[in-house]
C-alpha cells in the first residue's frame, strides 16, 4: 500500500512552478469563509501567515485539501534544488532509499550521482520500480536488492549530461545491468541475445516499467 502511495505522489511530479498567491489559494464563497478556518502546511511545517510567498521559486509535487470541524487543511509538498529533494520526500514516508539503482529514461545509470544534475524542470515523474529487499528488486542484482530501484522519466528533448539520447535495457541472464557491464561480457561466453525493439510489447514492458526503451536480452553460457 506504501508502495502504491508512493507511485502515485511522484507520479504527479510535473515541474509546476507556483508564483502568486492565487494560483494555490482555493476560492471559497464568504459564507463557507466566514465559518472555516484554513490552516497551511508546507513539507509538514505548518505555516501560521500563509501570503503565498512561502512557495516562490519552489516546485509543488502535491496539494490537497481535506475538513475536519470546521478546519480545512492544505498540505503541500514541494520541491527544490534537484531531484535529491524530491526523494528526500520519499525517504519520509516510510521506504528509506541508500545508494538505490537508478533508471532515467529507462537506461541504467552507472553515475550515482546523475540525480544532481537533473534540473527539476526538465523532470517528468520518479517512480519506485521496487522497494530494498522486494522480489522486484532482485533483478537489479545485488546492488538493486539492497537498494531498490528508482526509474527517473525526464520531459520529451530534456538533456542531462551523462545520459544517452537512445533509449535501451541491457539485461544480462534476467537481471539489468549497464552498458558498461554488458561490453565486459566475452562474446565466446554469449549463449543467445535477444533485441527487442518494441518498447510495448509485454517482454518490453517487464523491464522497461514503461518507460519507452527498447531492450537487449542476453544470456550466457
Amino acid at each position: 500500500m506504501i508502495l502504491n502511495m508512493l507511485t502515485t505522489l511522484v507520479s504527479m511530479i510535473c515541474a509546476l512552478s507556483m508564483s502568486a498567491v492565487t494560483s494555490v489559494t482555493p476560492v471559497v464563497s464568504a459564507a463557507s469563509a466566514a465559518d472555516t478556518v484554513d490552516v497551511y502546511v508546507i513539507d509538514r511545517v505548518r505555516i501560521e501567515k500563509f501570503d503565498g510567498s512561502q512557495l516562490k521559486g519552489k516546485t509543488v509535487l502535491d496539494y490537497s485539501i481535506t475538513r475536519k470541524d470546521g478546519v480545512r487543511f492544505h498540505t503541500i509538498t514541494t520541491m527544490q534544488g534537484t531531484v535529491l529533494d524530491a526523494l528526500k520526500n520519499l525517504e519520509g514516508k516510510g521506504v528509506a532509499f541508500s545508494h538505490p539503482v537508478i533508471l532515467v529514461d529507462g537506461v541504467v545509470q552507472e553515475n550515482s550521482d546523475i540525480l544532481r544534475e537533473i534540473d527539476p524542470k526538465d523532470l517528468q515523474s520518479i517512480t519506485v520500480i521496487a522497494t530494498p529487499g522486494s522480489e522486484d528488486a532482485k533483478k537489479y542484482g545485488e546492488a538493486g536488492y539492497k537498494g531498490g530501484v528508482l526509474s527517473v522519466v525526464t520531459k520529451s528533448g530534456a538533456k542531462v549530461k551523462g545520459i544517452s539520447s537512445t533509449r535501451v535495457i541491457y539485461v544480462v541472464n534476467g537481471k539489468v545491468v549497464t552498458e558498461k557491464e554488458l561490453n565486459a561480457i566475452k562474446p565466446d561466453n554469449i549463449k543467445e541475445m535477444k533485441v527487442i525493439k518494441n518498447p510495448d510489447s509485454p517482454e518490453a514492458r517487464k523491464y522497461n516499467s514503461g518507460s519507452g526503451a527498447s531492450v537487449i536480452i542476453v544470456t550466457t553460457k
